[in-house]
C-alpha cells in the first residue's frame, strides 16, 4: 500500500501540470505567437542564437556607448583642468616654436608606439593615457586636425582620433576617411572606431559618406581581436542607426 501511495505522489504533479496546461492552452498559444512575431521582426533586439534567446543588440550598443562616454569624460575633464592651469599662457608662436611643438608631438607619438606591457589591461590603460596626453598637447598648442591627418605616423593618427572624440566636428569624417584607411595597430583602430561613433551620435556624418565609413569599419575587422570586433560592431550599429535617422527625417 505504501508503494502505491508513493507512486501516486510521484505521478500526481506531472498530471496536474499537464491538466493546467491543457486548460490554459489558448493563452499559451497567444503568448508564443506574440513572442514569435516579436523575434521575427527586423526591428527586434531579441535574436535566437545557438545558446537560446539573446537580447544582444541593445546590450552591445549600450555597453559601447557607456565605454565611449567614460573615455570622453576622462579625456575632456583632463583637458579642461589642464587648460585652466595654463590660463591662456600660450600666445602666438613663431616658426621656431612651431618646429619645437611639432617635434614634441612626434616624441609623444613615438612614446605611444613604444608602450609595451604583457598585461593587456595595463597596456591598454597606458595607451589610453598616452592618447589623452597627446590630445591635450594638440589642443593646448592649437595644432589643427588637418595637420594631424597629413601624417602616416599611427601615433599621430591616434591623437587625431582622440582629438575628434573630444571635439567632434562635421569635417572630421573627411579627415578619418582620408588618413585612417591604412592603420594597422588594433588600439589605433579601436580609438578611430570610437571617434566614428561619436560623429555618428552627433549626426555629423554626411549621408553620402555613410557607405564609405561602414566600409572602413569593415576593413578593420581583418586581423581584429575579440575586443576590437565588438567595438567595430557597436560602431557599425551606431553609424547605421544615424543613417536610418536621416532617412526617416527625409521621408
Amino acid at each position: 500500500m505504501d508503494n502505491i501511495v508513493k507512486i501516486i505522489e510521484i505521478i500526481a504533479w506531472p498530471f496536474t501540470a499537464f491538466f493546467i496546461l491543457l486548460l490554459t492552452k489558448n493563452e499559451w498559444k497567444r503568448i508564443i505567437l506574440a513572442l514569435t512575431n516579436r523575434i521575427a521582426s527586423d526591428n527586434t533586439d531579441i535574436i535566437i542564437g545557438k545558446k537560446g534567446l539573446q537580447i544582444s543588440r541593445v546590450i552591445e550598443n549600450a555597453e559601447a556607448k557607456l565605454e565611449s562616454q567614460a573615455i570622453d569624460i576622462e579625456q575632456i575633464q583632463s583637458i579642461i583642468i589642464e587648460q585652466l592651469k595654463l590660463n591662456n599662457a600660450y600666445s602666438a608662436i613663431n616658426e621656431d616654436d612651431n618646429s619645437k611643438i611639432t617635434q614634441a608631438l612626434n616624441r609623444l607619438a613615438d612614446d605611444y608606439l613604444s608602450i609595451e606591457n604583457n598585461r593587456w589591461e595595463e597596456r591598454v590603460q597606458a595607451k589610453d593615457s598616452a592618447a589623452i596626453n597627446m590630445a591635450k598637447y594638440i589642443l593646448q598648442h592649437g595644432i589643427s586636425k588637418e595637420y594631424l591627418a597629413q601624417s602616416n605616423h599611427e601615433g599621430i593618427l591616434l591623437s587625431l582620433a582622440a582629438t575628434i572624440q573630444a571635439f567632434p566636428e562635421k569635417q572630421d569624417v573627411f579627415l578619418i576617411l582620408k588618413s585612417c584607411s591604412k592603420v594597422t595597430r588594433l588600439h589605433v583602430k579601436y580609438r578611430i572606431a570610437i571617434a566614428i561613433s561619436k560623429l555618428a551620435e552627433r549626426n555629423l556624418i554626411p549621408f553620402e559618406l555613410f557607405n564609405k565609413v561602414l566600409y572602413l569599419l569593415n576593413t578593420y575587422t581583418n586581423g581584429a581581436d575579440a575586443y576590437l570586433l565588438k567595438r567595430l560592431q557597436a560602431s557599425t550599429n551606431t553609424v547605421k542607426s544615424s543613417r536610418q535617422k536621416l532617412v526617416n527625417l527625409n521621408n
